[in-house]
Formats: C-alpha cells, structure tokens, sequence
C-alpha cells in the first residue's frame, strides 16, 4: 500500500492500520488477563508539528483507572520530553524526561511504517531517564531490542524475529504507592520517573539513510491510580521488565 511520505502521510489509511493491530495486542492481551479494551471512538491519526510527528487520543472503557489510550508516532529523532522540569538540561529538548505524577503506564507496540510496508507490532523506541548525577541515561527499548529491529528492517522479507521477540505490553512503574497492585514486584523500587520516550537516530543509520517512510507508533496508556486491571497487566508484564534496571538499588544503568 502507498502510504504517501513523512510529509504528507495517507493518515486514514495508516489508522486503519494501526486499529488493526491495536484489535491484534488487545486479542492478546485478553487471551492472558482477561481484559477487555472497549475503543468508544476511533479517530485519525492527526500531524503534530511538534516534539513528535502524530497523534491519536482513544477514549476507552472497561479498564478501571484508565479512561484513554494516546497513539503517538514517532519519526526519527521524535521523542516525548520537554522542557517543563529539566530547563537546563544540555540535551534536545524532546528527549529530556518528564515527571509523572499517576501510578504506572503501559506501552503497547502498535508497529513501524517503513516506506510502503506497514509492520504490525514491532517497535524499538528507547527510554531515557536521569541517573543519580543529573545526566541523561538510557533505561530500557520498547518493546524490541534495537539489534533484532534492525536485523529485521534489514531484511523486508523477515519480521517473524522481530514479532516473536516483541513484547505485547511493557511497563513503566513510577510509583512506590503502587504496592498493593504490584504484587508481581513487591519489595521493588519504581523506576521511569522522570522519562521520555524517543526514536533513537542510531537505529537509521545503521539500517539505511536513505528511505521512503520511517514512522514508529506506539500506544500508552496511563493509569491513574491502582485497580485489578493495572494489577493484571503488571502480572502479565512482570517477565518483560526492563532488564536495564537494577531493581537491588533501584537504579538504572547507564548502557544497554
């Protein structure tokens, strides 16, 4: 399918793809915990001409302390941060980490758009955060390791390493008061706050500087405060946290 360029994206046609694969994780995701995202409304994907290219708000129902799931698309270089609480951090403005002030977010790997093929449920997007000097560190990938993705987008007839090694939903857990819907990591200190989120431009040059489309989509959902749902899915994606954190100190480590 001929999604148009970077500049000027077949939107319509790429949220069709992107509500497919969402039916696709939350099949899967139900399939495990037993929880039913009800997507009320599906609206387009829409430009944002700012930290990061686009962006869907899904008003949802039947998960108790999340009321939506914000799609955002990430093209090289893209990333969540601001400059709200690191004005002074020497560091591009969209990668400097944000404070979260709810419970935990779920990232779900919505998939990539490279040039014309439109990959369901492959992302490799990194997450940064400060260590204990101030400085910007890197924490964990959502939600493929940058290496099989690369090894995939290096081969357009294989992505079956890529998917298999995708994770359905990976965790940020930056709350302490989360304990008593945290039972898989009991004991364990939060990490991820503050963080962004980012489409790390290493990952292009080592693949191929010249291409069509490059666009990263990944789904969060936020919780606001503790419920059975948030309990579930933090079962669900106990195997899947972030090896990158040393969970003993509570610190995460500055290189993958």
């Amino acid at each position: 399918m001929d999604f148009g360029q970077n500049d000027s994206l077949a939107l319509e046609d790429l949220s069709q793809a992107m509500y497919e694969s969402l039916r696709q994780q939350f099949a899967i995701i139900h399939s495990h915990v037993k929880i039913e995202v009800d997507m009320v409304e599906k609206p387009l994907l829409q430009r944002v001409d700012d930290r990061y290219t686009l962006k869907a708000v899904i008003p949802i129902k039947g998960v108790e302390g999340a009321d939506k799931i914000v799609v955002v698309g990430f093209a090289p270089g893209d990333g969540t941060g601001s400059n709200e609480d690191f004005p002074n951090l020497l560091a591009p403005e969209n990668f400097k980490p944000r404070y979260k002030k709810h419970v935990a977010e779920f990232f779900i790997p919505v998939g990539t758009l490279y040039n014309d093929d439109f990959i369901p449920r492959v992302n490799s997007l990194d997450e940064l955060t400060l260590n204990d000097k101030g400085n910007l560190t890197f924490l964990t990938s959502h939600a493929t390791h940058p290496h099989s993705y690369q090894w995939s987008l290096s081969d357009l007839n294989d992505f079956s390493s890529a998917t298999f090694l995708t994770r359905p939903v990976s965790l940020t857990y930056y709350n302490d008061n989360m304990t008593s819907a945290n039972d898989a990591v009991s004991n364990k200190k939060s990490f991820g706050n503050p963080h962004s989120i980012i489409f790390d431009e290493n990952i292009v040059h080592s693949v191929n500087s010249g291409y069509k489309n490059w666009i990263q989509l990944g789904a969060f959902i936020e919780f606001k405060e503790s419920s059975p749902e948030l309990k579930m899915m933090n079962l669900y994606s106990y195997a899947s946290v972030p090896l990158s954190v040393d969970f003993d100190s509570g610190k995460a480590r500055s290189s993958r």
